[in-house]
């Protein structure tokens, strides 16, 4: 008889869920939305973020991040990334050596890449060996600047 009893609790704390209702005792975070401001290369640079319609995605609220990007590209799945994943980004001026960012190249171009300082300029390497890393200098970009540091992605199951 316990056994019943102890199945139909079960099953009644399975419908709680379904009818949007979670059990007692269980924890619900808070969230927050943050800005979708558009796609972001994972491959070569797209074009920069402006002028696309914004919208808001979902996050726990505890995570610090201020808007968000869509991959779109291959040059990331060697950390994970993959093409159509969102990457929540903290904005930033700066990143520090081999953590991912997101970055806009000239005005034009925004990419998610792993960052490293040169001696005269800054390097961006993907996640895919069949992906050259990307060398910026004064003498071939006018204007480079960090976005914002990667902090969490939300993939789609596959």
């Amino acid at each position: 008889m316990a056994y019943w009893k102890i199945r139909i609790q079960k099953e009644k704390d399975m419908l709680a869920v379904w009818n949007k209702e979670l059990p007692k005792g269980t924890f619900k975070p808070e969230m927050k939305k943050v800005p979708m401001l558009g796609y972001a290369a994972a491959g070569q640079p797209l074009e920069n973020l402006d002028g696309q319609d914004t919208y808001y995605v979902p996050v726990d609220g505890n995570q610090k991040v201020d808007f968000c990007i869509t991959v779109r590209g291959d040059s990331m799945t060697g950390a994970g990334i993959n093409d159509g994943d969102i990457v929540f980004v903290r904005q930033q001026p700066e990143v520090e050596n081999g953590q991912i960012g997101c970055f806009e190249i000239d005005r034009i171009n925004v990419c998610l890449k792993r960052f490293y300082k040169t001696m005269d300029g800054v390097m961006l390497v993907s996640e895919n060996p069949k992906y050259a890393p990307m060398v910026f200098t004064a003498d071939n970009c006018e204007d480079f600047k960090v976005l914002g540091l990667a902090v969490i992605k939300q993939s789609k199951i596959r």
